[in-house]
């Protein structure tokens, strides 16, 4: 069973680094489905179930192994920007990758590196990463 309980990972100047709650769902599904989003993944937008299914997976990721693409919010309103996080891919399993995904309409004012950094200070400081690969 996936826990959706939000659990802060780390903050930066002005954001919280978090798992996913079920309220996040509808937005990180939306931006999913954004052609503006989606292009750059593949060009097909993602179907609600699916986008789902990804939460759930990052979620169930972090709580085995420590790492996850998990929530963005942003912090002096509380909104939903997208997710970011580190993961491994089952052909580089020594090494962590770091990716992110935000709504078009949060492009443009650096949440991206932000979160990035974060979760790399975070996999440095706290996870004793030692290497990683950016996507």
């Amino acid at each position: 069973m996936v826990g959706w309980a939000g659990t802060v990972v780390a903050t930066t100047p002005r954001l919280t680094l978090r798992t996913f709650r079920e309220d996040d769902l509808p937005s990180y599904a939306a931006l999913n489905a954004d052609p503006a989003v989606v292009r750059y993944l593949g060009g097909t937008p993602l179907r609600r179930d699916y986008s789902d299914d990804i939460a759930a997976w990052a979620q169930q990721s972090f709580e085995q192994q420590g790492v996850g693409l998990l929530a963005v919010e942003r912090r002096s309103d509380g909104s939903f920007l997208g997710m970011c996080g580190l993961h491994r891919h089952s052909s580089h399993r020594d090494e962590v990758e770091i990716a992110w995904r935000f709504a078009s309409e949060h492009w443009g004012h650096g949440y991206a590196t932000e979160a990035a950094t974060g979760w790399m200070d975070h996999g440095f400081d706290n996870l004793g990463a030692t290497r990683g690969r950016t996507a």
